[in-house]
């Protein structure tokens, strides 16, 4: 099936390098464990078939080649394609895998479900890569075909292109109702300042995990002056071929409430490691971990990808498509602030800087893919999807809050009738009533005219979808589901806890 190359000579691996990031690997080792800044990675050569042993060497000086040159990220994925590629191969019970032919190619191709024909597209690169550094296992003739091929990438944009309810941008309902809910949580106290953060980082300016993963306190920019500068933050950029990490950053503004919790966070961080001469890390890990240089203590960007997780499933927030509770990713963050941005009129040059995108290969889909706002939102849809979107979230005035509501009565005007009763015990500034029905302390009484309310606001977004910008017309269309659903409890006469 394939015969050893004659005209390259046996590769010597080197006792130890050093990657890009600047870690050691020990490459005669059977396994690399390494860290960057922020991700863990292992490379397991003994998941390699027995039959394609006699590959590892040179193998493992292409990966070095790529930790070198480009990134652990690149090395990573040129190490499970090979491995992938190996399996297959190995499946065929033959000689020993000494080179990968051109009719290894050819029948891996046709092997390959059409989902993952981008294995090889990824994988192409590398074996031309490998041919180009002289190493045996690649001849000539493989990387001729190799270049030849018209080979399909990574099919981008699929989930935004069709508005996956679990994997694609949320929508304007469920993106409103995510950022209400983390904000009653944070006020609730359920939700820390530090948790709050992580995911405002990644909703609204489109941070990574691993770019969270690497602030520092010396990031954060207060105002200056009395000129009103801005609060700003540095944020590191990625993906930045033959870069080492935070050698490029990229300032942003930042809202002045998130400047002042970014300082608090600061300033909790340098109380805790205050014996520390390192850049301390904006978000600091439970515990010291080995790591890089002046990396000790910052955390894992798997660890702020399961802070994102675990905190979005605790608000519980439902989709008014699926009914189900939101699923919530960074990915999924990062797309939705894509989506609405193009939504607003951003070119894609302008998406792929706000993404940090270094082309606008990605960004194109979300200019592509706009999706249409509703147009239609009448009274009988609206109390068909209120159950699913659970947007009312408080519950119908009890007798006792009927005459003791610290926040008073909730009226739709000076002389208007009463709609219910406010639960709050502190000042509010929010404009009721349509303010009302999303929060938590609204106490709305079953003999109130909530119908009244619902059709104003139909007919109020009827005439803005008429003569303005769509997008302003479905500003409040989460109230309206709010109130449709306080409007088909009280034709029900159930209750709302």
């Amino acid at each position: 099936m394939m015969s050893e190359s004659a005209d390259r000579a046996p590769v010597e691996l080197p006792e130890r390098i050093r990657t890009l990031a600047g870690d050691t690997i020990y490459p005669n080792e059977s396994r690399w464990a390494f860290r960057t800044e922020g991700t863990t990675f292992s490379f397991n050569f003994e998941r390699c078939p027995p039959t394609a042993h006699g590959l590892v060497s040179a193998w493992k000086q292409v990966l070095i080649w790529y930790l070198k040159n480009k990134s652990a990220h690149h090395a990573n994925s040129a190490f499970h394609r090979m491995l992938h590629l190996t399996r297959f191969l190995a499946g065929e019970e033959g000689d020993a895998i000494v080179e990968i032919t051109p009719t290894d190619i050819l029948n891996y191709r046709g092997c390959l479900p059409p989902q993952r024909g981008w294995y090889l597209s990824s994988l192409s690169g590398v074996l031309c890569r490998w041919n180009d550094l002289g190493y045996p296992g690649v001849p000539d003739e493989t990387a001729r075909l190799l270049r030849s091929l018209r080979l399909a990438g990574n099919e981008k944009g699929v989930a935004v292109r069709t508005s996956d309810p679990f994997e694609g941008p949320l929508t304007d309902i469920e993106f409103t109702g995510l950022m209400t809910a983390l904000g009653d949580k944070l006020a609730g106290e359920a939700v820390s300042e530090e948790d709050f953060l992580v995911i405002w980082l990644t909703a609204c300016l489109g941070l990574r995990p691993l770019q969270i993963s690497q602030l520092k306190i010396m990031d954060l920019h207060e105002p200056r002056g009395a000129d009103g500068e801005k609060w700003l933050l540095d944020i590191p950029r990625l993906k930045q071929p033959g870069k080492r990490p935070r050698t490029l950053m990229r300032t942003r503004p930042i809202t002045s409430t998130v400047g002042v919790m970014l300082l608090r966070q600061s300033t909790y961080v340098q109380r805790r490691f205050e014996d520390w001469e390192q850049g301390l890390p904006l978000f600091p890990a439970v515990r010291a971990t080995r790591w890089l240089a002046g990396y000790e203590w910052h955390r894992t960007a798997n660890s702020i990808r399961l802070t994102t997780k675990s905190v979005a499933e605790g608000l519980s927030v439902c989709s008014e498509r699926t009914g189900e509770p939101l699923v919530i990713t960074p990915r999924r963050l990062r797309r939705s602030l894509a989506t609405r941005a193009a939504s607003e009129g951003l070119s894609e040059y302008e998406v792929a800087d706000l993404l940090d995108h270094s082309d606008t290969q990605n960004a194109k889909v979300y200019v592509e893919a706009t999706p249409e706002i509703v147009d239609r939102l009448d009274k009988a849809l609206a109390i068909k999807l209120a159950p699913l979107a659970q947007a009312f979230t408080g519950h119908f005035a009890s007798a006792e809050e009927l005459r003791t509501a610290p926040g008073g009565t909730v009226r739709g005007g000076a002389h208007a009738p009463p709609l219910g009763a406010c639960g709050q015990h502190a000042f509010c500034d929010f404009a009721a009533p349509v303010a009302c029905y999303t929060c938590r302390q609204f106490r709305p009484w079953r003999d109130g005219p909530h119908s009244a309310v619902l059709e104003t606001l139909i007919l109020d977004r009827e005439r803005l979808q008429a003569t303005t910008d769509p997008r302003i017309a479905a500003v409040n269309d989460r109230t309206i589901l709010a109130v449709a659903e306080v409007v088909r409890l009280c034709e029900e006469g159930s209750d709302c806890e």
